[in-house]
C-alpha cells in the first residue's frame, strides 16, 4: 500500500498564520491566496485524512474516493494530486 506525505510543513503554518490567525490583516482573505497556497492547503487536508484514508493502492484510486468527499470531479482531484506531487507539496511512499 502507498500514502501521501506532506513535504511543505514551514510554508503550510506561514499560510495559517497569514490567513486563519484572527490578528492577520489578511484573516480569511482567500481572494489573497496564491495557487500554490491553495495547492499546499489542499495538501494537508489529504495527507489529515480530511476527505479519505491516506492509504491506497495507486494514485488513481485515492483521488477516485477523494473526489467524492471533497466534491470535486475525479479529472480535477487527480490533476492537483499529480500537481502537488510534481510541485514537490507531496510525495508518494510506499509503506
Amino acid at each position: 500500500m502507498k500514502h501521501l506525505v506532506f513535504k511543505k510543513q514551514k510554508e503550510y503554518d506561514a499560510f495559517n498564520d497569514r490567513f486563519f490567525d484572527e490578528n492577520s490583516i489578511d484573516f480569511e482573505r482567500e481572494d489573497l491566496m496564491s495557487k500554490e497556497d491553495i495547492l499546499i492547503r489542499d495538501a494537508a487536508l489529504f495527507v489529515n485524512e480530511a476527505y479519505v484514508d491516506n492509504e491506497f493502492k495507486t494514485l488513481s484510486d485515492f483521488a477516485r474516493e477523494a473526489c467524492v468527499s471533497e466534491g470535486s470531479t475525479f479529472k480535477s482531484c487527480l490533476g492537483r494530486l499529480k500537481e502537488m506531487i510534481k510541485r514537490n507539496i507531496l510525495e508518494v511512499k510506499t509503506k
